[in-house]
């Protein structure tokens, strides 16, 4: 059993090595697995069939893959019990979030078991050492984390957190400058903790190979925020798990949104500018650097240290440093760097390289190097990139060629014939891609569900939407439009449905959240619909649509002190905002006939003042013009 474990973590770290940490190691697969095979090339083609799940297979490009189906032999032959070890089940967990990571949608079966397994090591935890606990619980959360499953990834860090020595990790405010010429010093966000003396006593282990962190060219932004006080913790050294623990709570903050606001950017540069600062291990630094590249890619003033930084990072990975067994001196560096690299690469939820060159390409196309991106994509057969940089430079014809081109040389592939309908907007292709891949591709479905929403057959784009959600379950977006799709069919069960799930994919989705609520008032479910609309604000604080929604239901419901604030909102978010005098009229007589003496004198200064905002805007005809006189006299008598 010892040697077959040995077998497969070697064969995985071949395969993690050539693939997220730029290094290849000459190793040879299994004899008794190649032994089976006429050639290693009928081996990568069966390794590639085998590690599929039907159309869902590996990035066609990824290094080795022979090795990555040799560890899955060996890991299938090791025994999952309450009896393992768990060592030996934590790299079967390792290896199956690294099979995940490598395909192209995400995996349903893989993640069912993970779970299995991580209840299998919640069990045995306690017999094993506290470092690898701790990495567990950091991988688990990472591996949650990409399955949506955000509150159990929470709890996980957590429990990583406390287990790690840390009394208190959390975010701290202090004054300072970002800029060359800012003269006032404002609040900024630092990492603050607090760790325990055990911790504190621990020797901390320096990095033998460190990433070049590239310099900001700008020449007003500071390098780093100039603290008028250094926090106390900005000169303490940690160890590395503690410091994957930070890493680790920056990646959570993020939560992979499309919906990201600039605060949750800040809190997760502060968190990634706490782990660079710290030095650590050469696999979370990779990481911290790639996750600050995405986030000052969004800046004009950082993009172009971005691009740079994505570029040193792409070629790291794409270098591939070799193993010369026969030069002492480069073996010897090799090891060195196969070590480092190696350590806690599993808890820094590693890209490969694939994915980083593509990253780098889309802040080549966000900074105008178009050539330079589209180069980049064709090398790496992302061709639906390729489409898109073509279509919107406005030559479809040349996306048309290039798609029919390879139709050609590689034969009928649903993913193409999916690019061509993109391209011509033709119900066929979408067709074609369904019947030759027998109904099994969720993309194919997905987009031509898109296809009759853009012409308003909302029956017909529901149908496809529910296969294709059969077919992938894990689809944010396509769960949005199948609940617009419902609504406007009518069908407000199933848009109910479709929304609740996409706000449990993506809790950020405040157009959903908005979505839900409508479909609840059509239901006739006000009251719940009202609690929707208040988390909807949380995600989108200065969204006027929301705003005049909430006050709309606010006031239906009876609920006038919220709607109160939401006019009041409402007047501050848009200074030239016509106000709609219903819902005024209605909240002032039935303010005025309130029996409730003291809610009463809880709103009527509120609602005063608001008239008297409204009525400076705009001149109000009618009841509400009366109502304002009315209730100014009413005041002054009474109040």
């Amino acid at each position: 059993e010892d040697d077959l474990f040995d077998c497969a973590v070697s064969h995985l770290l071949v395969f993690v090595g050539a693939n997220f940490a730029g290094f290849e190691r000459q190793s040879d697969v299994c004899k008794n697995l190649l032994e089976c095979f006429e050639s290693l090339e009928e081996l990568k083609e069966v390794s590639f069939d085998e590690l599929s799940f039907g159309l869902n297979k590996p990035f066609d490009g990824a290094r080795f893959i022979e090795h990555l189906f040799a560890a899955k032999e060996a890991f299938i032959h090791l025994p999952a019990s309450s009896n393992s070890f768990f060592e030996h089940l934590l790299w079967k967990y390792r290896f199956l979030n690294i099979w995940s990571s490598i395909l192209i949608d995400k995996q349903i079966d893989l993640f069912k078991q993970m779970n299995e397994l991580s209840n299998l090591l919640f069990k045995i935890s306690s017999t094993s050492n506290k470092n690898l606990q701790i990495e567990f619980l950091l991988e688990r959360a990472l591996s949650l984390l990409n399955f949506f499953e955000f509150s159990s990834s929470r709890k996980c860090l957590e429990e990583a957190i406390k287990l790690a020595g840390f009394k208190q990790l959390q975010l701290g405010g202090a004054l300072g400058k970002r800029t060359q010429f800012q003269e006032k010093s404002v609040p900024q966000l630092f990492v603050e903790f607090e760790i325990s003396s055990a911790s504190t006593n621990q020797q901390i282990e320096e990095p033998t190979e460190i990433i070049q962190n590239t310099k900001n060219g700008d020449d007003t932004l500071l390098e780093k925020i100039l603290f008028d006080e250094k926090p106390k913790n900005k000169i303490q050294k940690i160890n590395s798990h503690q410091i994957a623990c930070i890493l680790v709570s920056a990646l959570l903050e993020r939560k992979g949104s499309k919906f990201e606001k600039e605060i949750e950017d800040e809190t997760c540069m502060a968190f990634l500018e706490e782990v660079i600062d710290q030095r650590p291990f050469w696999s979370l630094q990779m990481r911290a650097l790639i996750e600050r590249s995405k986030l000052e890619a969004k800046n004009s003033r950082r993009i172009e240290r971005a691009c740079s930084q994505m570029e040193i990072l792409a070629n790291i990975l794409n270098e591939n440093v070799k193993n010369e067994v026969k030069n002492e001196v480069k073996r010897k560096l090799f090891e060195s760097i196969e070590s480092e690299r190696l350590n806690l690469i599993f808890v820094s939820s590693p890209l490969p390289f694939w994915k980083v060159s593509k990253l780098h390409a889309e802040i080549l196309l966000s900074l105008g190097c178009f050539s330079e991106a589209i180069r980049i994509f064709e090398k790496l057969n992302y061709w639906e990139d390729v489409v898109k940089c073509y279509l919107n430079s406005g030559q479809s014809e040349k996306a048309e060629i290039l798609i029919k081109k390879l139709l050609e040389e590689k034969g009928e592939n649903p993913f193409y014939y999916c690019l061509l309908g993109n391209i011509t907007n033709e119900e066929c292709f979408y067709l074609k891609a369904i019947e030759v891949s027998e109904d099994g591709n969720a993309l194919a479905r997905a987009s031509l569900g898109n296809l009759m929403l853009k012409r308003k057959n909302f029956s017909e784009a529901m149908k496809h939407f529910e296969r294709s959600l059969d077919i992938q379950p894990l689809q944010p977006g396509i769960y949005f439009n199948y609940g617009y799709s419902a609504m406007k069919s009518g069908n407000f069960q199933t848009s109910v449905k479709a929304f609740h799930r996409c706000v449990n994919i993506e809790p950020e989705h405040f157009e959903a959240w908005n979505n839900l609520a409508a479909s609840y008032i059509h239901l006739n479910q006000k009251h719940r619909a009202h609690k929707i609309l208040q988390e909807a604000l949380k995600l989108s604080w200065e969204n006027t649509y929301l705003w005049t929604n909430f006050l709309l239901i606010s006031v239906d419901i009876g609920d006038y002190e919220n709607g109160i604030s939401a006019l009041e909102k409402l007047m501050d978010l848009d200074k030239n905002l016509k106000i709609d005098e219903c819902p005024l009229e209605i909240m002032s007589i039935e303010i005025l006939n309130q029996e409730n003496k003291e809610k009463l004198e809880g709103m009527k200064k509120s609602l005063l003042r608001v008239l008297a905002r409204a009525s400076s805007r705009q001149s109000f005809g009618g009841k509400v013009g009366d109502l304002f006189l009315f209730d100014k006299i009413f005041w002054n008598f009474y109040g």
